[in-house]
């Protein structure tokens, strides 16, 4: 798995879309909750601070 940067968001409460890269693929966690926007299929990472 590669990381690729860290946020640091100054609001609360918010929803990221996220996707991993395993083997150099982009993929989700099927056991995840997830979103279609676009036709993409992405997770969603709930942020509560």
């Amino acid at each position: 798995m590669t990381f690729l940067g860290l946020l640091s968001p100054s609001f609360e409460n918010f929803k990221l879309q996220i996707k991993f890269i395993v083997d150099g693929q982009w993929t989700i966690d099927p056991q995840k909750e997830s979103v279609y926007n676009g036709g993409i299929c992405n997770n969603i990472l709930l942020v509560d601070r």
